[in-house]
């Protein structure tokens, strides 16, 4: 007589993954609350059923997560962006917008905070507190497409402009210069945005999904230009290597891997 084999556990619903910023670890949200797993060796190294969340990201390999409540029964409102510190295993903050959070970016000094038409950045004080600094208006922006450079030595943030296809980058540091003229990289809606580690580079694609660009961000002049392929796609995401050296594109019909080399075309 042959024992069936048991039934695995359903995972619960995922809404949303993220890696941390030096990509030591990832944040997966779903129904129930979120799961982190290390990429080196790949496990699962915690999970907290908290209540359901469309957002979940960590800072680096701490304690602190910023969550947004979303699924079927979810922790918050999703006008709400909660701090919760693992080491309690509670909510420390919180902070309301007027609508939905649809994104958010985090390093060590700063939060960024996505809506429809609007990018909130916020200064992350040494004592844990926060500190509003800027709003900026955007087009609209139902991904929440924001592209935050994690290096200590070089504090920029990629966003859509309020033009359609455009993307405006800006310094968030203390010492910021003026925001320079935006770069006109598509003529459709943006659908992706990625910055290298370095803050060197920025890459893009539109909702027509056939080529992907990189662009200097010293310069604003163009790079590379990738064709993913002759049929549109809805690009999903893009994600520079550590070095730039490649560049990943995930649609909803394939993952293409592009070399970022003087050689590429």
């Amino acid at each position: 007589h042959k024992t069936a084999n048991p039934r695995p556990h359903p995972m619960p619903p995922r809404f949303f993954a993220c890696f941390n910023q030096d990509d030591s670890t990832f944040t997966v949200a779903t129904d129930l609350g979120f799961v982190v797993y290390s990429t080196q060796p790949f496990k699962e190294i915690a999970k907290r059923d908290v209540g359901g969340l469309s957002l979940a990201v960590m800072v680096y390999r701490s304690n602190i997560l910023y969550l947004v409540g979303g699924g079927r029964k979810p922790l918050d409102a999703r006008n709400k962006v909660l701090v919760w510190d693992d080491s309690l295993r509670s909510v420390v903050a919180e902070i309301e917008f007027k609508l939905s959070v649809v994104n958010l970016v985090v390093r060590r000094d700063r939060l960024v905070v996505a809506t429809l038409e609007e990018v909130t950045v916020f200064a992350i004080l040494p004592d844990g507190q926060l500190e509003l600094r800027d709003t900026y208006s955007t087009c609209e922006n139902p991904k929440g497409l924001l592209a935050l450079c994690p290096t200590s030595t070089n504090c920029l943030l990629a966003i859509p402009h309020v033009l359609r296809g455009q993307v405006l980058i800006l310094d968030l540091s203390d010492n910021r210069q003026k925001a320079p003229a935006p770069i006109a990289a598509h003529t459709h809606s943006l659908s992706a945005l990625a910055m290298s580690l370095s803050g060197k580079q920025v890459a893009t694609a539109s909702e027509n999904g056939n080529i992907i660009r990189v662009f200097s961000i010293a310069t604003r002049e163009l790079l590379y230009a990738f064709r993913r392929g002759r049929a549109s796609a809805q690009i999903h995401g893009l994600r520079f290597s550590h070095d730039a050296s490649l560049l990943c594109a995930s649609s909803d019909r394939t993952v293409h891997v592009f070399a970022c080399s003087s050689s590429s075309s």
